[in-house]
Order: structure tokens, then sequence, then C-alpha cells
């Protein structure tokens, strides 16, 4: 029998003595490694959006949260949300149990908060998540980011755009309510249901690294995938890792009884989560992109010397944003001149991302990197400008 492994003995161990601004350190590096090549598979709960607050501080129930309520209203034992949700639907209707929902969640008084901020800073092409507000699709808009969602499996065989993240919900959301999976009719058999968008969410456990965020794994449906994982390829399973901002009620050895790898980012339980969060988010943001930079190429030796400094505007680097036709008529009429002005040209589409998956940050990178950056408004322009346009850089010249 081999010794069990604590997770602090692959962790660097500068890790414990970092202050809370530096949480990325606690990851594994191959885990840090794993972010920077585009590999992760964020798993998004409701204890995220639990983060989120109204203008007079009341914050969406997590998930056992939300079955107290309900059971509050039924008078009965919460012990279960599955079971109380489906109490509370049969006790009503279909429709009446949608409207409480929308309510108890706070979906039209719930404004977004510095975690969700942040996490919407980080171009993942694909996010999956089981909750069933529109926060994280606020989220996205608020920061200028294409965000798609995804629900059922139709829209799968779609082709997919680079630069946009992929929101997949899994269970549905409120906008379409008949397809919400909340009470036990819609558990039942959903992934015999499902075959097509089960079989998808599985291959990307397959050559991903799943990490929860806000996600208890109470989610029978998750659990079923990762058991069917589990028993068919055996020692070749993936890790599971979950996130935990902080632990103050030492949930830390049931992620660990499930097969997970929990990493508690703050160990003062006192610790504020959202903060702790907002900064884990952040920290990943500067990780990926410095990571990202290092492997970027471009149309030259100098655009690549420019796009991979490590941190702050690269003072030679002009961008430009169009559609390929247009840039072709900008490389022939306009780059030729750019060099008398001390500035370095290049087109969007001369950057040369290490992998499709890191497409997303690779044009984020070079974007916030450009000390000049020209945007044609004609139609056919490879990046909405409303979308992209990095805000606060004050040190930038947009045209």
């Amino acid at each position: 029998m081999t010794r069990g492994c604590q997770l602090s003995e692959i962790v660097p161990e500068k890790a414990a003595q970092d202050g809370p601004g530096s949480y990325v350190s606690r990851l594994p590096l191959g885990l840090q490694r794993a972010l920077a090549e585009g590999r992760w598979l964020p798993l998004i709960g409701a204890g995220l959006s639990a983060n989120a607050t109204t203008a007079d501080g009341r914050r969406p129930p997590a998930w056992a949260g939300l079955g107290e309520q309900f059971g509050e209203e039924l008078d009965v034992d919460a012990a279960n949300p599955i079971d109380v949700l489906s109490t509370f639907q049969s006790t009503y209707d279909r429709p009446y149990l949608v409207n409480r929902l929308s309510d108890l969640l706070l979906v039209d008084e719930v404004e977004l908060g510095s975690v969700h901020q942040s996490l919407a800073q980080l171009p993942f092409d694909m996010v999956v998540t089981t909750n069933v507000d529109f926060l994280l699709e606020r989220a996205y808009q608020e920061q200028r980011r294409p965000c798609i969602p995804l629900i059922g499996a139709s829209q799968l065989t779609i082709n997919r755009r680079p630069e946009a993240t992929y929101l997949l919900k899994f269970h549905g959301d409120l906008n379409h309510p008949d397809d919400l999976v909340v009470t036990e009719d819609d558990y039942d058999g959903y992934l015999q249901r499902q075959p097509v968008l089960t079989t998808f969410v599985s291959s990307l456990f397959l050559n991903r690294e799943p990490v929860l965020l806000g996600y208890s794994l109470d989610d029978p449906d998750m659990r079923e995938i990762l058991t069917l994982l589990r028993e068919r390829l055996g020692r070749m399973t993936r890790a599971v890792w979950a996130i935990l901002p902080t632990d103050p009620h030492k949930e830390e050895p049931k992620f660990v009884r499930r097969g997970l790898k929990p990493i508690v980012l703050n160990p003062d339980t006192a610790a504020d989560r959202s903060t702790v969060l907002a900064q884990f988010f952040e920290g990943l943001r500067t990780l990926w992109e410095q990571e990202v930079a290092s492997r970027l190429s471009a149309g030259s030796d100098a655009s690549t010397a420019e796009l991979r400094r490590r941190s702050g505007i690269a003072p030679q680097l002009g961008l430009f944003v169009a559609s390929r036709a247009v840039l072709s008529l900008y490389r022939d009429f306009v780059f030729p001149a750019v060099p008398q002005s001390g500035l370095i040209p290049l087109g969007v589409d001369d950057i040369q991302a290490p992998d499709p998956r890191t497409a997303p940050m690779a044009i984020d990178t070079a974007l916030s990197k450009a000390a000049v950056v020209v945007y044609d408004t004609g139609r056919g322009s490879e990046l909405p400008l409303t979308t992209w346009r990095p805000a606060g850089r004050a040190s930038q010249s947009w045209w």
C-alpha cells in the first residue's frame, strides 16, 4: 500500500509563505502549465453565483440554500434540494416553480461583483456550468467579451469562433424552462435522454483539466459522468481539481472522499471568499497572459519580440484590426509607411497562438500590449470594437 499524498507535497513550497495576492502559486506546477496551454475546463457551480449581491446586500443562494428556501415555503425538511424542488413542483406546477426560482435567485436584482468581473477577464474557450441564472453571460458582456451560450446538443454542431468563450449550460437556464434540470423528473434518465451532450461533456474530460469553481459536486449527473470515466479509464482518468477559496466548514475531506483534488487558497477561515476568488482570478490572468506572450509568434522577428515582452506596453507595436480583405490593403498601402513613425505594424491575423485553445488569450495579449491599435470599423472585421477594446489602458492609442 502506498503512503497517502498530501496536496501540499505537490504544490510549490513557497505557496505556504505567499500572501493573499499570490494564490495562484498554490496550484501545482502542472496545473499552472495546463492553464498556459489553454487546457483548463472550468466547471462553474452555484457557489460562484453566491458572490454576487443586490443593491441592499442580499446574495443569491447556493444549491443547498436554495433547497432551504423552498423548504421553508413548503414547511418540509430541506435535506435534499432536488427532493424539495420536486415536492414544490408537485404541490404547485412547473411554471410556478420556474417563477419562484427566478425570484429566489434574484435574477432581476443581483449586481455583478469583482468575482464575476475578474473571471470574465479569463478568455477560456469553453466553460461548463450547471447554473440556470445569467450572471456569467452578463459578466462576459460587461467585460465586452464574446460569450455564446450552448443549450442542448443541436448547438454543438455549429462552427466555433476562435475569439469567443462558449458557455455550456449543462442543465439549461430560466429562459428555457422546459429544459431546466432541477427536479427528480428532470434528473431521472437525463444522461440517457441527452446522449450527444453527455458524450461531448465526457470528451472534454479526456484532454483537459477539469477545475471546479463554486461547485460542490452534489449534482448527480456530473458525478455519474465522473464515475463512468473512472470505471472505463481506471488509472488513466484525469484528476479533477476543486478550488476552495476558504474552507470554514471543513469540506476538503468530502472532496477527497469523492476522488477530487481540493486546493484551499486561503487557510484563514475568516478570509472573505469573494476577495480571495477575485484575487485568484486576477492572478490567473497575469500568469496566463505572461505565459502565452512568451510563446506567441507574428509576421517578423521584431513584432514577435514585441509580443513576447513579459509585461507592460510594447512601445513599438502597432496592431491593425480589420477583415482579411481590408488588412491586405493595409499591408500594401499603409504598412510600408508605418515604420517611419517608429512603430512595427502587425495585423491581427498575423498573431500565431501556440494552441487554438489559447487563441482568445493570444488576441487579448496583443491588444493589451500594442502601443497603438488601429481598428477598421467596416463590416467583416475580425473583432467587434465594442467587444474587444481594453478598458483602462491610458497609455494606449486607439484609432
